[in-house]
């Protein structure tokens, strides 16, 4: 087995030093596995004959080989779950098919001190429900998993793994449904997420993220009249390295980038390609959104009667402040632009001390019911820059 990527060094120890007792065959399908799981020891080894079984229940530390066509069950009422894996102790199941059902969804994993690793696994994607849920969980590795039937408009947004206050590692998903996480440690190793409908590729809110190449396409939401971002993120931290890319949605309405955050953090390296589709652009950037300059009109504009707008930023940073009309994502070399670098240049404000500037402009006379778009471009004192987050906005 490869080595595991980013597991800390007394797991790597456990998974090196975790002997089988006892080795079991289960044949038979229906009830046989879990029976044999109840029997077995912690570090036992569980070689499964195909067949239909229901859904697995375990809660100690096993290795369990499944054989070509063994499938796991799932029903109106239960669903596959692996839950209260004691410390100390690595449950591993290698190969099966999990089923998904109308009304629940494929795996649970809950509550586990010890690791869980699941290698090798097919999630039936067929149904409506199919989503993987982590929740409060030391160490989740899923190895080369496999969404045969994930199709755009038919998965759950939530198709692929999910995690709620865990550790979790998705590596090697060559056709991936949206994956993500609240409150958690996420890794990410060659996730490529396939074309989505109603969901962003990977959300993260108040999470830290690394990211090793795969592709996170922004989607169209409801008949494709607004986009989705490829990478939603709220309170977190994201690390993107290798070749990876991001796209922005397709939808033709909407104001969104290739990624979006909220109070996050963002890193990315010169091989990542950010952009909107079939805009492909390169670059780096490192993104401080706790900081970076945003808008704040103190009153609704109309045409013809001055408005004042509120610039936050870092102490000595110098922002651009643009405006435009709506319109696609463009191509900028350091990140995705809402509106255009030739748009109208509204001002250079260098951020004070107190890190609010306070301007007052004259709204031209316009159209009634006009939307305009204003984005700032923020030169940080130590060379970075970052591309804000548009502020949208009607004359009315």
């Amino acid at each position: 087995m490869r080595a595991l990527l980013a597991l800390p060094a007394f797991l790597t120890l456990l998974v090196a030093t975790s002997p089988a007792q006892a080795t079991r065959f289960v044949s038979g399908g229906g009830a046989a596995l879990n029976q044999a799981i109840q029997q077995a020891a912690p570090g036992d080894r569980l070689v499964v004959a195909a067949a239909l079984y229901d859904p697995l229940l375990a809660d100690r530390g096993l290795l369990i080989e499944c054989d070509p066509g063994v499938r796991l069950d799932a029903n109106f009422g239960s669903q596959s779950r692996i839950a209260n894996v004691p410390a100390g102790q690595q449950f591993t199941l290698r190969g099966a098919t999990f089923l998904g059902s109308p009304l629940v969804i494929s795996l649970q994993i809950d509550s586990c001190a010890g690791t869980v690793i699941v290698e090798n696994a097919t999630f039936d994607s067929q149904a409506r429900l199919t989503g993987i849920a982590v929740n409060a969980c030391a160490w989740v590795l899923f190895d080369s998993p496999r969404f045969p039937g994930s199709v755009p408009g038919s998965n759950n947004p939530w198709g692929g793994p999910h995690a709620t206050s865990s550790s979790m590692v998705v590596r090697d998903c060559p056709s991936c449904p949206p994956v993500g996480g609240l409150w958690s440690h996420l890794v990410f190793e060659n996730v490529h997420v396939t074309e989505t409908y109603n969901a962003s590729s990977l959300v993260a809110r108040n999470s830290t993220v690394f990211v090793r190449g795969g592709t996170f396409p922004g989607s169209n939401f409801n008949i494709g009249l607004y986009s989705l971002p490829g990478i939603e993120l709220d309170n977190s931290q994201l690390s993107i390295t290798g070749s990876a890319r991001a796209t922005s949605g397709n939808g033709g309405l909407g104001l969104q980038g290739a990624i979006e955050g909220v109070n996050s953090t963002l890193r990315i390296d010169p091989a990542v390609v950010l952009g909107a589709p079939g805009q492909p652009i390169q670059g780096t950037v490192t993104v401080h959104r706790e900081v970076l300059p945003w808008q704040v009109f103190s009153r609704p504009l109309r045409s013809g009667t001055p408005f004042t707008v509120d610039v936050h930023g870092a102490p000595q940073d110098i922002v651009y402040l643009m405006f435009d009309l709506p319109g696609p994502v463009l191509p900028f070399p350091l990140g995705s632009l809402w509106i255009d670098a030739a748009s109208p240049l509204f001002d250079v404000v260098p951020i004070p001390a107190g890190g609010v500037t306070r301007l007052t402009f004259l709204m031209p006379p316009l159209p009634s019911a006009l939307p305009l778009v204003f984005q700032s471009v923020r030169l940080g004192v130590s060379g970075e820059v970052a591309v804000g987050a548009p502020t949208a906005v009607v004359v009315n």
